[in-house]
């Protein structure tokens, strides 16, 4: 009997050996690569980024950036977590074997009992399709959130660049007004005129620097500042003209696809809580033996929700469901006011473009005239440093109307984006 009562427990033990072995994930450590991750960034090139020269519009550099930054690179990731978990999602529950070995203390024959069992869940409450659902939602709102971070790096990769070109063209204004001083000191100094043409030098240095500093924050956002490649950026202010109606803020703004995204992932959560509150079966085999004979059975178990019922949890999701669906409508409220704002700005702000491209013209014939009449009369001096300076100002004025339409433009980009995710669409099954 003893041997007999050995031999089936080390069946048990072995059986249960073997589930075990089958069902588990071995665990392989990953250290981080500090000396190969430096050499990675220096090494980095545009062509990591399918672009095949280094010499960089505005529309490469939001290529590279989609591709490089270290940022996005890190949403991505992210979003990947939940992708991952939509495979795992909507499994059945891991069988659980149970065992046990009495012995009987008034029994003078056999008095050892020894049974074992093994337990299914059968999902018929239906909870585990919902899971996959909610899985799925919850997947989908960490892909939207990562496509509205690579959409707040281009926006502001383009007001870097905005920045870059606004300072340059602000140099070549500078430049100009340089010579128009040198050429005038050459002819017969004169104490305002140098020390305007100070001013002027000390302000393009200031310019200088932050070009300086433009151009590498437009590399940092590429994921090219420590790049060893040289790269070469070709100015201009490229950002397309938007072009849409109010109605696209439902399609494409991301902050409005965000919430949405987050309202699917509460409607499946409050649908996967509501199923919980329905029992799953569990069933399976059971074997006992006992004097000397061998039983074999069926256990089933069924919990009865009449006590808890899930109704905290389901209470719960609920409040979050409204809670989603408030911030949704928050969401939609403030893009259609940024929306109206915007607008606004970049038609006011074409106005006034529009008034200094035509006030350039007039400045520089009155700077050239009042440079030609200069050495016939030393009383030209005021003249020449006042019309100079309306001409500057009238450059600088277009300068900057332009930047400024450029970045409402930008804005209206960042605001409802051409292409957006497509949203997940739930189920509404009950």
């Amino acid at each position: 009997m003893k041997k007999l009562i050995e031999s089936k427990a080390k069946l048990l033990v072995c059986s249960a050996t073997v589930i075990l072995a089958t069902g588990c994930i071995s665990y392989k450590a990953s250290p981080l690569a500090m000396e190969g991750h430096k050499n990675a960034m220096t090494s980095r090139t545009v062509s990591e980024a399918n672009v095949q020269t280094t010499t960089l519009s505005m529309a490469d550099a939001e290529r590279v950036a989609l591709y490089l930054n270290p940022e996005l690179r890190a949403a991505r990731q992210a979003a990947n977590i939940e992708a991952v978990a939509v495979n795992s999602a909507g499994l059945w529950e891991d069988p659980i074997a149970s065992g046990h070995v009495l012995r009987l203390l008034e029994s003078r024959t056999d008095r050892w009992v020894i049974g074992a069992g093994l337990m299914f869940t059968i999902p018929i409450s239906g909870r585990l399709n919902v899971a996959k659902e909610m899985a799925r939602a919850s997947s989908q709102a960490a892909i939207v959130e990562a496509w509205g971070e690579e959409q707040r790096v281009i926006r502001e990769l383009r007001d870097a660049w905005i920045d870059w070109d606004t300072v340059r063209e602000s140099r070549v204004v500078n430049s100009n007004e340089r010579a128009r001083y040198e050429s005038a000191a050459a002819s017969g100094e004169s104490t305002m005129i140098n020390h305007t043409h100070t001013r002027v030098r000390l302000e393009d240095s200031q310019l200088h620097a932050q070009e300086s500093t433009a151009r590498l924050r437009i590399l940092s956002l590429m994921g090219l500042a420590h790049a060893s490649q040289e790269i070469r950026l070709v100015p201009g202010l490229t950002v397309p003209e938007w072009r849409g109606t109010p109605d696209d803020i439902f399609r494409a703004n991301p902050r409005v696809l965000l919430r949405q995204a987050e309202y699917e992932v509460a409607e499946q959560s409050l649908r996967l809580e509501v199923r919980k509150q329905y029992p799953d079966l569990t069933i399976g085999p059971l074997f006992e033996s006992r004097d000397r004979e061998d039983r074999l059975g069926i256990g089933i178990s069924l919990p009865i929700p009449i006590l808890n019922g899930n109704r905290g949890n389901i209470a719960n999701a609920v409040a979050v469901r409204d809670a989603a669906c408030v911030a949704w409508q928050a969401a939609v409220e403030q893009a259609f006011d940024q929306y109206a704002i915007t607008v606004n700005k970049r038609d006011m702000t074409r106005g006034v473009a529009d008034s200094y491209r035509s006030l350039v013209p007039t400045a520089r014939s009155q700077a050239d005239q009042t440079r030609s009449r200069l050495d016939s009369d030393d009383r030209n001096t005021l003249l020449l440093v006042d019309s100079v300076g309306n001409e500057r100002h009238a450059q600088l004025g277009l300068i900057n109307s332009e930047t400024a339409l450029a970045r409402e433009n930008a804005a209206l980009w960042a605001l409802i984006p051409f292409e957006a995710p497509v949203i997940y669409q739930r189920s509404t099954e009950n």
